[in-house]
């Protein structure tokens, strides 16, 4: 095979694309019955299929460690150019690892039919490794944070050490925590509070970048308080919109609204309503229109919910327009006059009220 390999430069960072510019022979040992011509670019005779790959310099113990990502069936690619990523098994000594870039011809990639190109000398530097990603929440308790994330990408060249996280209070200084593995339990901290954590991953060079930074809280100690009872702010023909104060000292995950009606002679109905802990009003709809209701809350959080709060005065909603008359029916008085005393005949029309009044009496 040609020697003539060329690349834009010979110092390159783990798993950096590498172009790679190659020129095939006229003639290769493609044939059972000895060399063919071989024109640079056609379907190669017999499937036997040149590669081109990285090998650990000096010697190269197997080809099984350089084969792919790093290794390149030519043959499937455009004549003339192929993409390879740098390496990234560490360096025996230093921050340098060494390769050579060779060029060989082999049925399966593995087992060599020629003799190999002439190495070209590939170095990697090797460089602190890339951040983690996507902290996970995998358990909480009031005073605890079980968590995970995934590991780097990218080692830099180097076996990751370990891992250092950061947690950070809302009223205080960070911490840093080691871990030999993407998970780590931190405990004795504060119920009821957000930490901000981050995650980088250490190297023989170094420490990371940190990733991104997530924010996770420690459970509840308890079930919310009882809330004051909320106030109506709007009236409509179904609907009211609600607003209350938060309970003083207690996380919320959910709020749950009850809506009491208390129409004379008819027993009370309830109807309830769920809405997110972050919120402070809530439209509460599918009333009945020119109802009295009366309305309550409570909070919940991952401990329970709390108890319901006293009840808001008793407000009515708009009456809305009644409903169709139902069964509507009429009768013909005096058809069988004759026609001089047809003028004296009358139509009589039944029906019955809607079953809709629109919450008031029909006038």
């Amino acid at each position: 095979l040609c020697d003539r390999l060329l690349v834009t430069k010979n110092l390159w960072l783990p798993g950096e694309l590498i172009c790679v510019r190659y020129c095939l022979s006229d003639f290769g040992y493609w044939g059972s019955g000895g060399p063919e011509p071989l024109v640079a670019g056609r379907k190669l005779i017999l499937g036997r299929q040149p590669f081109i790959t990285f090998l650990p310099q000096p010697e190269v113990a197997g080809l099984e460690d350089a084969m792919p990502p790093s290794c390149a069936v030519l043959s499937q690619l455009p004549s003339g150019i192929v993409w390879l990523r740098a390496p990234v098994a560490p360096p025996k000594s230093g921050d340098i690892a060494s390769w050579h870039l060779q060029l060989f011809a082999s049925d399966d990639g593995l087992q060599l039919v020629a003799p190999m190109s002439q190495p070209l000398l590939i170095q990697v530097m090797c460089v602190p490794p890339a951040p983690p990603s996507e902290i996970v929440l995998c358990d909480r308790s009031p005073d605890s944070l079980t968590l995970s994330w995934m590991e780097t990408l990218q080692d830099g060249g180097l076996e990751v050490i370990h891992y250092e996280l950061c947690l950070e209070p809302p009223d205080g200084d960070a911490v840093i925590h080691e871990a030999t593995e993407p998970l780590i339990t931190i405990t004795d901290l504060k119920a009821e509070t957000g930490y901000v954590t981050r995650v980088r991953a250490v190297n023989s060079l170094g420490s990371g970048p940190w990733s991104s930074a997530y924010r996770f809280s420690t459970g509840e100690t308890s079930a919310p308080a009882t809330m004051p009872a909320p106030w109506v702010v709007q009236v409509g023909i179904s609907q009211a919109l609600l607003r209350w104060v938060p309970p003083n000292g207690f996380r919320v995950g959910k709020y749950h609204l009850k809506a009491v009606s208390q129409k004379v002679g008819q027993e009370d109905a309830q109807s309830l309503m769920t809405c997110e802990g972050d919120q402070m009003d809530v439209l509460f709809t599918g009333l009945s229109s020119y109802t009295p209701y009366q309305f309550s809350i409570a909070a919940s959080n991952s401990l329970g919910q709390g108890p319901w709060s006293p009840s808001t005065v008793q407000v009515f909603t708009e009456p809305d327009l009644p409903g169709q008359p139902q069964e509507v029916a009429c009768d013909l008085w005096g058809y069988h006059l004759s026609p001089e005393m047809a003028e004296h005949a009358s139509l009589c029309v039944t029906w019955k009220p809607p079953e809709d009044e629109g919450g008031a009496s029909v006038l």
